[in-house]
């Protein structure tokens, strides 16, 4: 089973997506880049598309790997919920269920 895992390429770009540790090679499937904004709250992290027009998963040298980590939380409920279709609510955020008498 591949692992989530956020990879910081030689190149600077961050990569998030499900890893599988090979040889020579790591192979992303669904690969998301990690793009910072300003937002009116301060810096800003969202996900785009990582090579968008190839067929398959994405092979990376190891060699342009210069670190690896675990996503925090909120980014792996972030990528969850694009691939998944699993949207988590925070605490805060629970619908208010309604009861309809008839």
């Amino acid at each position: 089973m591949a692992d989530i895992k956020i990879l910081k390429l030689m190149s600077g770009e961050e990569v998030l997506g499900e890893c599988t540790f090979n040889d020579n090679t790591i192979t992303v499937k669904n690969a998301v880049s990690i793009v910072y904004q300003q937002t009116e709250k301060g810096l800003g992290a969202g996900l785009a598309p990582f090579m968008p027009y190839c067929e398959d998963d994405i092979e990376i040298n190891n060699h342009a790997v210069a670190s690896q980590g675990i996503p925090n939380k909120d980014m792996s409920n972030q990528y969850n919920s694009i691939f998944s279709g699993i949207v988590v609510a925070g605490a805060n955020e629970m619908p208010q269920a309604k009861i309809v008498k008839s």
